[in-house]
Parts: structure tokens; C-alpha cells; sequence
């Protein structure tokens, strides 16, 4: 879920270090986040399945996928931890917190209102000429607009786990 503007207002705080500086320690890890960061690699698809615009099982659906770009993500993530003898745990939001529940809705709407931006502009741009400039744009605004819509489901969340 987050706390609004935590990372800019600890910023200050931060440094950057190397990763041998962990070497023989474990390290917590905000799975959602890696979560979150897996899934734009595969915005426009995950989106794409949930409008119905692609059918679910086929190639085109990221949870069809032997490996998807998101488990693919968070592996490699994993990996370059482990080969620096860093031992990672991934921790993943518990339940759903009531006293949160307006800004949850609020960012429901919000990824709702990013979703049909998308679906709009990616029919567009199946009506723009093949290879023309204005479909290419309107192909980029849309999956601009699909990362906006990005929310990791639980099943995404069971691929990682299983991986």
C-alpha cells in the first residue's frame, strides 16, 4: 500500500551502498514494490487480457507464459542478491487495512480511469493507419496509460512465490 512521499522524505537519509556490504546477511525486500516494477514489463498485455481484447491462455497472456516478465523480473532481482551472498525475503502487504479503505478506492479509480484512457487509445490506434506516426503515438499513449492501471492480483503474486 505504501505511505505517501516515505522514499522522498527518507531520501535524505539514504546512501548508496555496495551490495558486498550485505555479503552472509538476510535483507527484507517490499515484494509489492518488485511486484509492481515486474508488471510494467508487461502492462499493455496484463490489460489487454483483463478488457478482453486478448483471450486469457493465449500467447499474448503474460499468465500463460512459461516464465513471465514478471517472474522473470523478480528472479533476476533475486539472483544478482544471492550472487553477492545476500540472503533476500520477500514481504508482501498483509490484509487490507479499513482505516486505508478511501485511499484504496481513490487508487481503484484512478488505475479504473487509466485502464478505459488506455482501451480507448489502443482502439484508436487500431483504426490509424499500419506503421503511421499517429498509431504509433496513440500505441505509446496507451500503454502509458496501461502502466497507470498496473495492480498486482494475487495470482501474480502466487506466480512469484511458486518461481
Amino acid at each position: 500500500m505504501g505511505i505517501k512521499n516515505l522514499l522522498k522524505e527518507l531520501m535524505p537519509l539514504s546512501e548508496n551502498v555496495d551490495l558486498a556490504k550485505y555479503r552472509d546477511r538476510r535483507v527484507a525486500i517490499d515484494g509489492a514494490g518488485w511486484l509492481y516494477r515486474g508488471c510494467y514489463a508487461c502492462a499493455r498485455d496484463l490489460a489487454l487480457v483483463e478488457l478482453g481484447l486478448v483471450p486469457k491462455g493465449s500467447r499474448s497472456d503474460p499468465m500463460a507464459r512459461a516464465e513471465p516478465p514478471f517472474v522473470l523480473y523478480v528472479l533476476a532481482r533475486l539472483r544478482a542478491l544471492r550472487d553477492r551472498g545476500v540472503r533476500a525475503t520477500l514481504v508482501f502487504d498483509g490484509r487490507r487495512l479499513e482505516a486505508k479503505a478511501a485511499t484504496e478506492a481513490s487508487r481503484g479509480r484512478d488505475r479504473d480511469a487509466a485502464l478505459a484512457k488506455g482501451k480507448a487509445l489502443w482502439l484508436a490506434a487500431a483504426r490509424a493507419p499500419a506503421g503511421s506516426a499517429e498509431r504509433q503515438r496513440l500505441e505509446r499513449d496507451a500503454e502509458t496509460a496501461f502502466n497507470g492501471a498496473v495492480k498486482p492480483t494475487r495470482a501474480i503474486a502466487a506466480r512469484v512465490a511458486r518461481a
